[in-house]
């Protein structure tokens, strides 16, 4: 497994030095490539502004640098993430780790659940975009933990979500409640309530988990913890720190 990392230049004087790649191994394994740009985050946004096919120039050379090492996945260092904004790499795929947020949920809920001493009995309501695997994979995990599951997604009368209504009350026989989006609903009836949309977790009537730390190695590299995660397709990794823990 190989990817790579973005970053601004990291040198004193960096008034368009020449780009230089780092390849390093990090202790989970995988291979990384860190592309250092010739010039600062700070000027490449003034690049973006004033000289746009300069701007685009320099990511295009290192793209070229990820294309040539059979790399795909891409984290960009956390200064850079507001000046990308908007810029499309062709072969290779910018990775947000917020869409890996749902996978440490079910920890946190667990951990939730036997501190504030909540039973079987309490209420589960998770808000999707449709019923897809990030829905799948929290219900998988949960059913077995809440008395009642509702979820409120656009379409919820879509084969999906029919499909998996019929799978959970086949094996599990819990009946989940089919929800759509049609105005407001009470979200403060339920003792945990999951967002996919906005990737937030409310604990209780107080508690708002909308970040995770993980514990995971960033190699000296100024890079989210998830985006490393979600880049190298890990499968599991312990949580270090969020809003609630």
């Amino acid at each position: 497994m190989k990817i790579g990392i973005i970053c601004g230049c990291q040198r004193k004087r960096c008034f368009f030095a020449r780009m230089r790649v780092r390849r390093l191994t990090h202790p989970r394994g995988f291979e990384v490539a860190a592309v250092e740009l010739g010039v600062s985050a700070e000027r490449l946004g003034r690049l973006k502004r004033r000289r746009p096919k300069r701007f685009v120039k320099i990511l295009r050379r290192a793209e070229r640098v990820f294309i040539s090492e059979h790399i795909k996945n891409v984290v960009v260092e956390n200064p850079l993430k507001p000046v990308l904004g908007g810029f499309a790499f062709n072969c290779v795929s910018a990775v947000r780790g917020e869409s890996e947020f749902y996978r440490f949920l079910p920890r946190i809920i667990g951990r939730y659940k036997r501190e504030q001493l909540l039973g079987n009995g309490s209420a589960l309501g998770i808000r999707g975009f449709d019923a897809d695997r990030r829905v799948e994979f929290l219900i998988d995990l949960l059913y077995r933990e809440f008395k009642s599951i509702d979820i409120y997604i656009k379409n919820a009368e879509s084969a999906a979500a029919e499909e998996l209504s019929e799978r959970v009350f086949d094996e599990t026989g819990l009946l989940l409640g089919m929800f759509g989006e049609h105005g407001e609903y009470d979200t403060s009836r339920y003792d945990v309530f999951v967002d996919l949309q906005n990737n937030r977790l409310r604990l209780g009537r107080d508690t708002l988990v909308n970040k995770v730390e993980l514990d995971l190695d960033l190699l000296g590299f100024d890079i989210s913890s998830a985006d490393l995660f979600a880049a190298a397709e890990l499968k599991n990794c312990e949580v270090k720190s969020c809003v609630f823990c």
